[in-house]
């Protein structure tokens, strides 16, 4: 083989594997994980998020202490619900009826891993979050006064 073919040829492995690398990369950045990392690149949406780690907030709060217009958070705020990057918390119902919810970052804490293998968003669970949720689900499921270890009222 001479050196121009054999160059051809090292260059389309080279190209091959350049795809798989990229390939690589989008499957190792999944849905969640690129929601991640869009929302931690964005300066009002990391702001809200760290905000609504240690206790929920409502856009108003958020709004307040991040200094984000209210417009926007509310935007920012649908965009990170419908990512899985925040959820409802609570619903309040003020005396005169007016009611506003209460958002919660699912996470809290992320570490972000550059390297030769791709890009890999590790999250932690925000611990308070998955207790609630938890708790809730078998409140719906076992009723609000029933042990959720107990199921027909037996116990291991």
């Amino acid at each position: 083989m001479d050196s121009q073919s054999r160059r051809k040829v090292e260059t389309s492995a080279l190209l091959k594997r350049r795809e798989e690398d990229v390939c690589t990369q989008e499957g190792l950045l999944g849905g969640w994980n690129r929601a991640i990392l869009g929302a931690l690149a964005g300066e009002h949406s990391r702001r809200m998020l760290e905000a609504a780690i240690p206790e929920g907030k409502t856009v108003e709060q958020l709004s307040s202490e991040c200094d984000v217009p209210l417009s926007s958070c509310y935007r920012i705020t649908k965009a990170l619900l419908s990512e899985g990057l925040m959820v409802i918390e609570r619903i309040v119902i003020t005396g005169d009826g007016k009611r506003f919810a209460v958002y919660r970052t699912t996470f809290s804490a992320a570490e972000v891993e550059v390297g030769l293998e791709g890009t890999r968003v590790k999250a932690r669970a925000n611990e308070a979050v998955s207790e609630k949720l938890h708790a809730r689900w078998f409140a719906m499921s076992f009723g609000p006064k029933q042990d959720p270890s107990s199921v027909d009222g037996v116990t291991d």
